[in-house]
């Protein structure tokens, strides 16, 4: 009878090598590598994050020419996102390509503290200070701009959103008394400013002239005197100023040929029109 020892071969499921057993005690095992096996076709996919900005408040001017603007993220993946880095910016000119950064200036910079799938985080608010000559044309939310999220959707991190043309004031001066002679031989008119445009304005001074002489230029500013100036504080859309009064002492020899209204004659206020600041009101023949 044979007493050595059998050699038996022992298949390990998961193994890719194979044990040698002697008896009831093992006397060599060879490296084990472990294999998960999975059904044909079958593949584990890990959640992932989606961020996306969006406006809660459109681009919006304010008074004296800023723009209001606020913004929120939202993480509409499956899974929770750190804490990541939103950034807004202006974008200014003409012919701007569409979806670009060309002419993108940062204005704010904000840390988004962890989201939660399906939530938003708090309300980030910009306010810009536009200088009247610039043509602003989209603001630009940038959302985990230094890549701190591993996200399913890299691609939508950046929205545009359109600003409105900028709104101006626009001054116009009208007569509410036409100019009357009066019996003393004075001229007696009254005027007054009108915001015909779709932003507030600042304090400004209106003018009034009379004109003298024969052959005058129609619309000039020839032989002009200053009969009065007044100043007006302000002035919102669709507003009326309180009536400027004047009196004006005509020395018999001259021909007065009009009144001339002159409304921010100092150019103290930025309008959609500065060409009809001057309007002028025909005198009767005294």
């Amino acid at each position: 009878m044979d007493n050595r020892p059998t050699l038996t071969k022992t298949k390990i499921k998961t193994s890719t090598k194979v044990g040698l057993a002697l008896g009831a005690g093992i006397i060599a095992v060879a490296a084990i590598a472990i294999v998960i096996q999975r059904p044909p076709g079958v593949f584990i996919i890990s959640a992932k994050p989606d961020l996306f900005g969006t406006s809660t408040l459109a681009p919006t001017w304010q008074t004296g020419g800023k723009l209001s603007f606020k913004i929120v993220v939202k993480n509409q993946g499956k899974a929770t996102a750190g804490a990541s880095t939103v950034k807004i910016y202006t974008q200014m000119g003409d012919n701007i390509p569409q979806a670009s950064m060309t002419n993108a200036g940062l204005v704010k910079e904000a840390v988004i503290e962890p989201l939660e799938p399906g939530s938003v985080s708090k309300e980030v608010e910009v306010f810009v200070d536009v200088p009247p000559n610039f043509k602003l044309v989209n603001m630009i939310i940038e959302v985990d701009s230094k890549n701190q999220v591993v996200e399913s959707d890299e691609g939508n991190n950046k929205s545009w959103a359109a600003v409105p043309p900028r709104p101006f004031p626009d001054l116009f001066g009208t007569s509410t008394l036409a100019p009357t002679w009066q019996t003393d031989g004075k001229l007696s008119f009254k005027a007054v400013v009108k915001n015909q445009g779709k932003a507030t304005a600042g304090a400004f001074t209106v003018k009034i002239y009379s004109q003298m002489g024969d052959n005058i230029p129609q619309a000039s500013m020839v032989n002009v005197g200053l009969v009065k100036e007044t100043v007006i504080e302000s002035l919102e859309p669709g507003a009326v100023s309180k009536e400027t009064a004047t009196l004006v002492d005509v020395p018999p020899g001259f021909k007065l040929v009009n009144m001339i209204i002159e409304v921010d004659s100092k150019n103290q206020v930025i309008e959609s029109d500065e060409g009809n600041n001057k309007s002028w009101a025909a005198v009767p023949p005294r």
